[in-house]
């Protein structure tokens, strides 16, 4: 009973740290951290089929060629994507800095890391956001 109370109170934190710049990179930076070994593993596989597809179609080549080059670009993208949840966990450490450097009312805008992108911690409330079809800027 104590591990779900545990639980939904992480992750009703988690919640609460999509309020402000700061707090949002951090809740950002943990749950990426926390939940590294998934992303990891989903990245990597996803990016991997891409890019066999992507290998095979450049290469004009047969359907083979997607098992034989898939050990390689798996192992290149585990080791990307562990690169880029570690960021996180370090970028989690430098939390109580943001929060200082929020305070100052001159100080700079904190915006989460967007190396994962459209997570809960990316959406600033606007429905608007999206891209010009002509130009790809935002609007």
């Amino acid at each position: 009973m104590k591990k779900l109370a545990s639980l939904c109170l992480a992750c009703a934190l988690l919640l609460a740290f999509t309020s402000c710049g700061a707090t949002k990179r951090f809740g950002k930076d943990v749950f990426i951290t926390v939940t590294s070994p998934a992303v990891i593993l989903y990245g990597a596989g996803t990016d991997t089929m891409t890019d066999v597809t992507n290998i095979q179609t450049g290469m004009d080549a047969s359907p083979w060629v997607q098992p034989f080059f898939f050990p390689f670009a798996f192992a290149y993208r585990v080791v990307d994507h562990t690169l880029s949840c570690t960021f996180y966990a370090l970028d989690a450490v430098a939390y109580p800095f943001y929060g200082l450097a929020e305070l100052n009312k001159y100080g700079p805008e904190i915006k989460p890391l967007m190396i994962y992108k459209n997570t809960i911690f990316d959406d600033d409330g606007s429905s608007e956001k999206d891209a010009d079809a002509e130009t790809g800027e935002e609007r």
